[in-house]
C-alpha cells in the first residue's frame, strides 16, 4: 500500500489541539486504509514526543509567570 500523506498541505503542529487534530486525522486516514499500520505507529509516537514536548514548554511558561508575579509582590 502507497501511504498517503495525513493533509494534503503541510500543517502547522505548534499546539497541543493541532497535534491532537492531526493524530485524529491519521487515525481516520488509517481506518480508510490510506495509511498502513507502521505510518500510524510512527506518527503516533511522533505525536506522543510532540505532545510531551509542548506540555512542557507550557509548564515553563505558567513557572516562570508565576516567578515574575512573585518577584513584583516581594519588591
Amino acid at each position: 500500500m502507497k501511504d498517503q500523506p495525513v493533509y494534503k498541505i503541510e500543517k502547522r503542529l505548534d499546539s497541543m489541539k493541532a497535534a491532537r487534530q492531526f493524530i485524529a486525522k491519521a487515525i481516520v486516514k488509517y481506518d480508510h486504509g490510506e495509511i498502513s499500520a507502521e505510518k500510524l505507529n510512527t506518527i503516533s509516537k511522533a505525536m506522543n514526543t510532540l505532545l510531551r514536548a509542548l506540555e512542557k514548554s507550557n509548564l515553563e511558561l505558567r513557572v516562570d509567570e508565576l516567578e515574575s508575579i512573585l518577584k513584583r509582590k516581594s519588591a
